[in-house]
């Protein structure tokens, strides 16, 4: 098996969902492969403890049992939430955000889109359609605690970085890491450590903080 192949779990109530998506991941071979699927809060749990996959698909409405709470519990792993929903409930979604989901995806959307957000998700991207991304930064701008300038202890590069990101929010890591020249693995690092100074979980946070507290050049 590719070293880099992508374990991907799928969770929902319906089991003709679930075979169909392990169907779609199946034709990725060898860049993907299903770990398993599961179809209640329960079994969820034993799947992902089980398999501890790259990245679950998960739908919030699990037969009346609220998926998000599967994201919490799992904050502190590795795996990589990308919510896989009929449902048009905008604040369900926000909730599957704060939670640490790292995106919200239609079940109507078609097979390639669905294979792409399982990809860029697992590449530490979020996957938000431009509705979402508008709803969640609004929220997040308004429910931010209120702080000096969550920027202040940044370095010149550290900003120029911020910078470049905020302008080219939504595209790809290895795009960003172009552009400031320097490779993925650096631009990672950079972000991580940004996240950490200035409070933020995510790009999407931290462009929320942004929106707020414009950082100085």
């Amino acid at each position: 098996m590719n070293a880099m192949t992508i374990a991907v779990a799928i969770i929902d109530d319906h089991p003709s969902i679930t075979w169909g998506f392990e169907r779609l991941i199946e034709t990725e071979t060898p860049r993907m492969r299903p770990v398993g699927s599961a179809h209640d809060l329960a079994a969820g749990r034993e799947l992902l403890r089980r398999t501890l996959p790259d990245v679950a698909l998960l739908d919030l409405d699990l037969d009346g049992e609220h998926g998000a709470e599967l994201i919490a519990e799992f904050a502190d792993t590795p795996i990589r939430f990308l919510v896989l929903t009929g449902l048009r409930d905008e604040e369900m979604h926000r909730q599957a955000m704060r939670a640490g989901a790292r995106g919200v995806l239609g079940k109507h959307e078609r097979p390639e889109t669905i294979v792409r957000a399982i990809g860029r998700v697992h590449a530490g991207e979020l996957w938000l359609d431009r509705t979402s991304t508008g709803n969640l930064v609004d929220v997040l701008r308004r429910q931010a605690q209120p702080t000096p300038d969550p920027f202040a202890s940044l370095t010149t590069r550290e900003r120029q970085i911020v910078a470049v990101v905020l302008e080219y929010n939504g595209v790809p890591n290895k795009k960003i890491a172009d552009v400031l020249g320097i490779g993925e693995n650096t631009l990672r690092n950079a972000l991580s450590t940004i996240y950490s100074k200035t409070g933020a979980a995510n790009r999407l946070q931290l462009f929320a903080l942004a929106l707020r507290h414009p950082p100085k050049p």
